[in-house]
């Protein structure tokens, strides 16, 4: 007996100190309120997610909405307004309207925006009220030749047809990270006489191509002479300026409407 009375003493004596169950206490306590606090952020996450789904099935035309509509922060992009279609009296109308969003000049962002829509609202109603024998219809759209993170380049066609079909175009090259619209002047060094390089190597392009077809190109006061100080134009992916002429300017129907791609090193030295 006294033998187990020993053994009781000495298990008493060697138990912990007040001081280390206190630590662990709070420890534990303290281990408690974080997966507590844990546990209720991913609860509100998951609650948030579920809410946020729930409503994009119940409301499709918002969700397209948000979709559509461009995401803050400058992502520039053009995307369709409306679109217009009319089929009577043996012509045809198809007029699609384009609109810009994302640009950081806001100002001029709505100035184009509002010429599109005038310029829509003007080939619906001339080529309701065209009478003229021959006249078939209006189409007009848009088509993206450029976009990529520093250029968004878009082509603005009208197709009217009457007798024979006959196309124009409209460019618009945007820097998306200054997110304005480029004039062709500002691509070039102050003081350079852009033009006549450029002229040349067009000039010079028309010749080659007429030399393995002839009159493909029309140079000259009848034809080709110059780009001029604000040639119709667009960036492409290559980041090489391409100038553009409509239907029956510088050549025949057959031709469509030519493009000319201007290599960066016949332009690299009188570029800013």
């Amino acid at each position: 007996m006294d033998k187990i009375n020993r053994m009781k003493e000495e298990y008493n004596e060697i138990k912990a100190p007040q001081s280390m169950y206190k630590a662990m206490g709070e420890l534990i306590a303290k281990r408690a309120r974080r997966r507590m606090m844990i546990n209720r952020a991913v609860k509100t996450a998951a609650m948030l997610v579920l809410v946020f789904a729930i409503s994009l099935n119940m409301l499709p035309d918002t969700a397209k909405a948000m979709m559509d509509v461009p995401v803050l922060g400058g992502i520039v992009k053009v995307f369709t307004l409306g679109r217009y279609t009319s089929s009577e009296n043996g012509k045809e109308i198809d007029v699609v309207t384009p609109q810009l969003g994302g640009m950081i000049d806001e100002d001029m962002q709505e100035e184009l925006n509002k010429k599109f829509r005038e310029n829509a609202k003007i080939l619906i109603e001339a080529a309701e009220n065209n009478a003229e024998e021959g006249f078939r219809g209006t189409y007009a759209g848009y088509e993206v030749k450029t976009d990529n993170e520093n250029i968004l380049a878009v082509d603005l066609y009208v197709e009217s047809v009457e007798g024979s079909a006959s196309v124009t175009h409209d460019f618009y090259t945007i820097d998306k990270k200054a997110g304005k619209v480029i004039e062709f002047h500002s691509l070039f060094r102050d003081g350079i006489d852009f033009v006549t390089v450029i002229d040349e190597y067009i000039t010079a392009e028309m010749e080659r191509v007429n030399a393995e077809n002839p009159d493909t190109f029309d140079i000259g006061e009848n034809g080709f002479e110059t780009i001029g100080n604000e040639p119709k134009f667009y960036i492409n992916e290559a980041g090489n300026i391409v100038i553009c002429f409509d239907e029956y300017e510088v050549a025949s129907g057959s031709t469509g409407s030519p493009e000319f791609e201007i290599p960066n090193e016949i332009v690299k030295d009188i570029l800013k």
